[in-house]
């Protein structure tokens, strides 16, 4: 390799790493401003599409640490780039208990994504509330980290991951209140239409039965194929 050519090559993987800082210095900003996150009952996860516009519902059935019965949320989202927000809301109607609803913010930035690599990780931060018209609300906020790959196969796109978080419930009602280690994993199956499938469990780690969470959803990318 001549002189020119290695001052070229050390540029470029300088400008890649000056690059790589600069996200990462924004995904600090962005998780220590006012970001928000999760409502109670629905996994916690930024979306599996890099770009584009996506609509998502979902229904999930919380254990009874969580309140039981059953979970309704609707979500929309958008991407451009390594940066993604979503916006979410939600209505709980646990078994015996009063009905309670909940909405929330989630922002997501893509620390390593490659064009030839199956891998991606995100770094995720945010907030939500959960209230209920007699008892008060709840307030959330987390910070975590999602690892997925991608395996594609001739008629969808297989997405797995998994996403350790730290979450601090303010909690005027319930009993999750304060910090606690949490976790989501889970699978996305895409079609080149666009519409696509998300299983995924969700766990909350307390002192107490931890709070657990299976959902299944459906949503559509306005950007479709792989």
């Amino acid at each position: 390799m001549t002189p020119d050519c290695r001052a070229v090559t050390a540029g470029r993987a300088g400008v890649a790493g000056y690059v790589w800082l600069l996200r990462l210095a924004a995904v600090m900003l962005l998780l220590g401003s006012d970001a928000e996150a999760q409502v109670m009952g629905l996994p916690v996860a930024p979306r599996s599409t890099l770009d584009g516009w996506s609509i998502h519902g979902t229904v999930a059935f919380p254990g009874d640490a969580g309140g039981g019965g059953t979970t309704g949320g609707i979500s929309a989202g958008a991407s451009i780039g390594w940066f993604a927000i979503e916006g979410l809301v939600a209505t709980g109607w646990p078994a015996g208990q009063v009905d309670w609803s909940g909405a929330g913010l989630l922002l997501s930035a893509t620390l390593f994504a490659r064009e030839h690599s199956p891998f991606r990780l995100r770094l995720f931060g945010g907030a939500g509330l959960h209230w209920v018209e007699s008892d008060g609300r709840d307030q959330h906020g987390l910070v975590g980290a999602s690892l997925g790959f991608s395996v594609p196969t001739p008629l969808v796109l297989l997405q797995p991951w998994v996403a350790p978080r730290a979450a601090y419930i303010d909690a005027s009602f319930g009993t999750f209140g304060g910090a606690h280690p949490a976790f989501a994993a889970g699978i996305d199956a895409a079609l080149l239409s666009g519409l696509g499938v998300r299983v995924a469990y969700d766990r909350i780690f307390a002192d107490y039965p931890d709070a657990t969470t299976f959902a299944i959803g459906l949503y559509y990318s306005f950007r479709p194929g792989f």
